[in-house]
């Protein structure tokens, strides 16, 4: 792995860890959405499930 990917991949978690979406991240990075998911995978993150509001017990 090159050293700006490194560094973009340890921004990427950063940045998605502290509560920032993908597409947001990507933005910053100007990198497409594919790309910066798979910067987050390479960095070790684990994603949140997409789009998934959490129900409360009835």
């Amino acid at each position: 792995m090159t050293a700006s990917r490194a560094r973009d991949a340890a921004l990427a978690r950063d940045l998605y860890e502290s509560g920032h979406t993908i597409h947001y991240v990507a933005g910053l990075l100007g990198r497409s959405y594919g790309g910066t998911r798979d910067l987050l995978i390479l960095a070790g993150t684990t994603l949140r499930s997409q789009g998934a509001r959490r129900r409360q017990p009835a």
